[in-house]
């Protein structure tokens, strides 16, 4: 904390503190964690140990992963702090360390992609922890922060048009239904350096057994259909009769943290719930909230960690024929274009 007062001068007694716990860094920074390297390294290269710093930085390397699409992180930072807020500030604090000994790094703009991206679905508040990573963000790139450019998008050979655009944050929205549905390609450009980011929303009508499962890198579910038999589950695989019980089974991965999920489960009209009443519904440490509506059930969660999650509940079967089983679908409720949802199927149900 001294180091942030250059100017200040340091008593004797907080010298020799510097002087050891630096000492105590070039025996032992083999041994740190990446946050701990990261503060170490900061430290380091305030007392001249330039040539150290950076062997810090390039360990703390070592140990990322990175795509594209998600920036740069660091996996072991997630599975210490399990998708807090305190992971962000973690991974903000090896921004800055990233900055501060290595200026001309390749990889400061992929780990504050990673962090911008970690806001899309959560909600941050207003603590302590999400003023230092907004800090981090904005202190370490310029030009992240300059106004909006123009965006130009073409579908084929069509221009798309828009007629307003924030002249802040450059957002806008257009309906592309009336272009030339046969154009299969688009291009965006756009003019100014800071990233940018949207999503394309369409809609179809399909039979429902034609209706393959669908995700994004954030989230997938598939839909499971158990019949009970003696006291044993199994998978339905022969035609169900009435009078059975069933368990729908949903099997959620969520490869990011996301905040305000929402799950709609179509339900065949053959099936009526078990439990009718709302209650919640307990995964992994977890709680889902389920409400049962005419046609469908509904579940929501308000902070859904990454991971793998297994959702149950009861069905009676009440009626025979043919019936589409319905799909379902997850949404974050602060980023719609993070969606996922089930294949369709149709349940066959005989008589008693």
């Amino acid at each position: 904390t001294l180091d942030l007062w250059p100017d200040h001068k340091h008593s004797l007694t907080s010298d020799k503190i510097i002087r050891s716990e630096i000492q105590t860094i070039v025996k032992n920074w083999k041994k740190y964690s990446v946050a701990r390297k990261a503060n170490s390294s900061i430290l380091l290269k305030h007392h001249g140990y330039d040539k150290l710093a950076r062997t810090l930085i390039e360990s703390i390397i070592e140990f990322s992963k990175s795509t594209p699409t998600q920036g740069l992180w660091w996996p072991s930072i997630g599975e210490q702090y399990g998708g807090s807020m305190i992971e962000l500030q973690a991974s903000a604090n090896v921004l800055c360390a990233l900055k501060e000994v290595t200026p001309e790094s390749k990889y400061i703009d992929p780990v504050r992609q990673w962090l911008i991206l970690q806001k899309e679905a959560r909600n941050w508040g207003s603590g302590a922890i999400a003023s230092d990573v907004i800090y981090s963000i904005l202190s370490t790139s310029p030009k992240w922060i300059e106004k909006a450019g123009s965006a130009t998008i073409f579908v084929g050979d069509q221009k798309v048009p828009f007629s307003y655009t924030d002249s802040t944050l450059g957002y806008f929205r257009s309906n592309i239904t009336d272009l030339n549905p046969s154009l299969k390609t688009l291009e965006i450009s756009k003019s100014a350096l800071s990233p940018s980011w949207g999503a394309i929303y369409s809609q179809s009508t399909m039979t429902m057994a034609d209706i393959k499962a669908s995700g994004c890198d954030a989230v997938s579910i598939e839909k499971r259909l158990l019949v009970k038999n003696g006291n044993d589950w199994v998978f339905a695989t022969e035609p169900l009769k009435v009078g059975d019980r069933v368990k729908i089974q949903l099997l959620i991965h969520a490869n990011q943290t996301m905040q305000y999920v929402a799950i709609d489960d179509d339900r065949a009209a053959c099936l009526e719930p078990v439990e009718q009443l709302p209650a919640p519904i307990y995964s992994q440490g977890i709680c889902f909230y389920r409400e049962n509506r005419d046609s469908a059930t509904n579940l929501f969660v308000t902070n859904m960690p990454k991971g793998t999650y297994m959702l149950e509940y009861e069905m009676f079967v009440n009626n025979s024929g043919d019936f589409s089983s319905g799909i379902a679908t997850i949404q974050s409720q602060y980023a719609p274009e993070l969606t996922a949802h089930s294949a369709g199927n149709i349940l066959r149900v005989s008589g008693k």
